[in-house]
């Protein structure tokens, strides 16, 4: 099965924005000129996601890596949990 896209979290780019003080013109700005508040207040609210593209300019925006915005996934009810590999040993060279 492929591997489900990571959901953007509008709750982490409002909290984050709020945090750094900034206003959402002023983050429209910052992202692209033709941003408008209305769209950022969508997404905020995960009413619309935005392009990956937007998301990398909020990110640079607001001084985070892209992946800081993705929201975490839940596993389906027929899906089991990811399973940690184990690691595989190294040998070191010369070692006895």
């Amino acid at each position: 099965m492929p591997a489900a896209k990571p959901q953007f979290s509008g709750a982490k780019l409002a909290a984050l924005r709020t945090e750094r003080g900034l206003g959402m013109a002023e983050l429209c700005r910052a992202v692209r000129p033709d941003l408008s508040p209305d769209t950022l207040r969508r997404w905020e609210r995960d009413q619309a996601v935005p392009r990956y593209d937007d998301v990398c300019g909020l990110a640079y925006a607001l001084g985070v890596d892209p992946g800081y915005f993705a929201a975490p996934r839940e596993p389906a009810d027929d899906e089991e949990p990811d399973r940690a590999r184990p690691r595989p040993r190294l040998a070191l060279v010369g070692a006895r």
